[in-house]
């Protein structure tokens, strides 16, 4: 078995920050930016704070056979470093599924799915060791949902697996890897979050069998307490993202926190996005239809475009001496709107926040006339790129007694190519907030990671 090793075609790079153009002001919370780029689009990340930084995995495909590789960024206090990962498992095949990765006091778990078994792999200074967790059957798809570690002798990792993607919850003890089935009902999504006694609680999206509620068609948000008391909020379908196509892709449209508002609460927050916006649910009650929520302002920009090179498109007939450019050199073309992409943390102080991107982007192209014969004759305009801008906006909410307080950074994408279902990965390093996702608006895509100091926030 191979450890990670120095990356092929990936190089990470500090990303200069102009605070009066990012933050408003020269008090800036944003502390640290860098950028991560390879060869190839970069896929949704999965980030675990460490002791002193973070580590960040993605994957993209690696030239020139074009394999599908998990990229490691290590961030520490000092510096960074970008490795891809090898196969996991299974010699000469490749670990190509929906990886996750979390953090112990110097250990490293990358876990991710093979062919043939769910696996983990746990890096440490002495070097990487490989195990199985759960076995699949020849034909079975899984993906993996979440990564929780208590420390190096406890921790959980939520799966769907088979067919019929039901959710699976695997408990580590030290030793061995237990697998448990969470649910019987087929899981859009799962999330997992660790109580103060380092005690598992999970939600699972679920689709209503018939006649269970008077929703046609209804998904519900069923939580799971670590004794397995488990209560189901049932929704209507606007939920955003909610199929397994879009959750595998990282999407993720629930979350969880544990311990309440502030941290003391026995039953964690819960967030889920829908058509309206993001929602975070207080799931406290006995009876989830007393769940108290509160809608993130700002969270569900439609998105549109606008400008004029939708117009020019078609195959209007040659005989009747239309021009499909109309005359025109060039055209705009404007989008905007939010992304999909959102998560939630709490931090050492106990305050919890809620993170996601807005998107604002233009660009002039050039126009040509394209004519074609044969039996349905006609021309179309096409369009090319010729200038492009726009800006990322990371929002954070910080929740408070009086409603969520919205700080807003602004990120230069340096183009105009942006993926809105892209996912946003967060976590919390005493502190510091932690933010992984694409803010780069390029041919090819880069991955940032920032740091920002939650005590500068509102």
């Amino acid at each position: 078995m191979r450890s990670p090793g120095a990356s092929l075609d990936c190089q990470v790079t500090a990303r200069q920050v102009d605070a009066v153009v990012t933050c408003g002001g020269t008090a800036c919370a944003v502390t640290r930016a860098l950028d991560l780029a390879c060869a190839t689009e970069l896929f949704d990340p999965s980030l675990a704070a460490t002791a002193e930084g973070a580590i960040v995995l993605t994957k993209s495909a690696l030239p020139p056979e074009g394999l599908s590789t998990e990229r490691l960024l290590t961030v520490t206090a000092d510096g960074s470093r970008v490795e891809d990962v090898p196969e996991l498992g299974e010699p000469d095949s490749s670990w190509h599924s929906y990886p996750a990765v979390a953090s112990t006091q110097g250990t490293s778990w990358v876990f991710g799915v093979g062919p043939s078994a769910v696996s983990v792999r746990r890096g440490t200074d002495a070097g990487w060791s490989s195990n199985v967790m759960s076995e699949l059957v020849q034909g079975d798809a899984a993906y993996i949902t979440g990564a929780r570690l208590v420390d190096d002798e406890h921790g959980y990792v939520t799966f769907s697996k088979g067919r019929d993607e039901l959710p699976h919850l695997l408990t580590w003890d030290g030793t061995c890897w237990s697998d448990e089935l969470l649910d019987e009902t087929r899981a859009y999504d799962t999330a997992i979050a660790i109580d103060a006694l380092g005690k598992p609680w999970s939600i699972v999206l679920v689709a209503a069998p018939e006649g269970a509620n008077a929703i046609p068609r209804a998904m519900g948000l069923r939580l799971r307490a670590p004794d397995e008391d488990s209560r189901t909020l049932w929704l209507d379908t606007s939920i955003w993202s909610a199929s397994p196509t879009n959750v595998s892709q990282g999407s993720s449209p629930i979350h969880l926190v544990p311990g309440g508002p502030d941290g003391s609460a026995p039953a964690p927050l819960m967030a889920a996005r829908f058509d309206d916006g993001i929602r975070v649910y207080e799931a406290g009650a006995a009876d989830p239809t007393d769940w108290p929520s509160v809608l993130m302002p700002e969270s569900a920009l439609p998105w549109k475009r606008s400008g004029d090179c939708d117009e020019l498109s078609g195959f209007p007939s040659e005989r009747s001496g239309e021009d499909p450019c109309m005359g025109r050199a060039t055209c705009e073309l404007d989008n905007g709107g939010s992304g999909s992409g959102f998560d939630m943390v709490r931090t050492e102080s106990g305050e919890t926040f809620v993170v996601w991107l807005n998107y604002v982007t233009t660009s002039t192209n050039i126009t040509n006339k394209q004519c074609r014969g044969g039996e349905l004759p006609g021309c179309s305009c096409e369009k090319f790129e010729m200038t492009s801008a726009g800006t990322a906006e990371l929002i954070v909410a910080h929740l408070t007694e009086t409603g969520p307080e919205l700080n807003h950074f602004q990120f230069d994408l340096g183009g105009a190519n942006v993926d809105p279902s892209h996912g946003v990965a967060l976590d919390a390093r005493g502190d510091t907030l932690l933010v992984a996702a694409q803010l780069d608006g390029g041919p090819v895509r880069k991955l940032t990671y920032v740091e920002l100091d939650s005590r500068r926030l509102r």
